[in-house]
């Protein structure tokens, strides 16, 4: 399995599984976890900067979940968003077929290699020397984009927000955070400081592209929990423990 977001999303998945992952014979990842809390950054707003410094030289990946988003996509999805819809004929004829075992059941991720270097798209920032980046990424009117926005992956629709995973508690908290190591990448998203419901409704919806993601590779996850507990849940930050749900 390549390092990219192929390993990423299952990664994702993983830390709110509700039992061990076995990829190709060999464990996968860390422990289920035994509780899941929503950090108080979950419910508040993400103010993306669009600055492109999260969109890394990477292997693009998607289960059946999100192919079946770019095989179902219309010229309207990317017009509303100042995009060619020719760009899908571009990346359907690049997706590659990558086969795994997951818990001995055959899976297919569907994969856009990253360029070779040599043909890789390089940009650079005032604070960050020329990197390359993804090749779907372009420039306009002083932000970067993606080509590809409508169907993007799980991993680059959700890349604030985080999976924070304790060895010793066997926790998961989900909340924000700049992208990657921020010394490094100088990540400028700002985030709010009051609960903001757009921005929880966008989070729960890649959540449950996540749950989906997971079904196709017959992984089940807590996230049906999650979603039971938000739409009980009153106007304010509290801890998910589902504890007595797991065992």
């Amino acid at each position: 399995m390549s390092v990219d977001s192929t390993y990423k999303l299952l990664e994702y998945i993983n830390k709110v599984a509700r039992e061990p992952i076995v990829l190709d014979g060999k464990p996968f990842g860390v422990l289920p976890p035994t509780s899941i809390r929503l950090n108080e950054s979950f419910f508040v707003k993400d103010d993306c900067k669009m600055c492109g410094k999260c969109c890394p030289w990477e292997t693009n990946a998607w289960t059946q979940e999100g192919m079946n988003r770019i095989l179902k996509a219309n010229p309207e999805d990317f017009l509303v968003w100042g995009l060619s819809f020719e760009v899908v004929g571009e990346l359907e004829t690049l997706i590659r077929e990558e086969h795994h075992l997951i818990n001995g059941k055959p899976v297919v991720f569907y994969c856009v290699p990253k360029p070779k270097l040599e043909n890789a798209l390089f940009v650079g920032w005032p604070d960050r020397d020329i990197q390359p980046r993804c090749r779907w990424l372009f420039e306009k009117d002083g932000t970067y984009r993606c080509q590809i926005h409508p169907v993007r992956s799980i991993t680059c629709g959700m890349p604030h927000c985080r999976f924070y995973y304790s060895q010793s508690t066997r926790t998961t908290s989900i909340g924000l955070s700049q992208f990657g190591r921020n010394w490094k990448l100088r990540c400028p998203v700002e985030f709010g400081i009051e609960i903001d419901e757009e921005s929880i409704k966008s989070r729960m919806m890649w959540l449950r592209r996540l749950d989906a993601a997971a079904r196709d590779l017959s992984i089940r996850t807590w996230i049906p929990e999650i979603e039971e507990y938000m739409a009980s849940r009153k106007l304010k930050p509290v801890i998910l423990d589902n504890k007595k749900k797991l065992f």
